[in-house]
């Protein structure tokens, strides 16, 4: 969708809905794309991309999902990648 964010690369451990990835990268974006303003602006991003799309530069990091799959956190079922998310509302 052409949408984009920009700043620096940490790492922390993220938990997201009670699944604790440790060593994940986690950017403080200090630049964000048009299409992340609108409606106000934004509270925080979670990129859960594919690592084919993942932009971070100038070194490439593991998205939370990627990062998932590798220490065994998310169980992939077959070779063919398939993911949902509800976020609850």
């Amino acid at each position: 969708d052409g949408s984009s964010a920009s700043g620096d690369v940490y790492e922390d451990v993220l938990d997201l809905a009670g699944v604790r990835v440790p060593n994940q990268a986690i950017e403080l974006a200090h630049d964000l794309s048009p299409s992340f303003l609108q409606d106000g602006g934004s509270d925080g991003l979670l990129g859960l991309a594919w690592p084919s799309i993942n932009s971070v530069k100038p070194h490439r990091v593991a998205t939370p999902v990627e990062n998932m799959i590798n220490q065994h956190l998310l169980p992939i079922v077959s070779n063919s990648a398939c993911m949902t998310v509800w976020n609850g509302l």
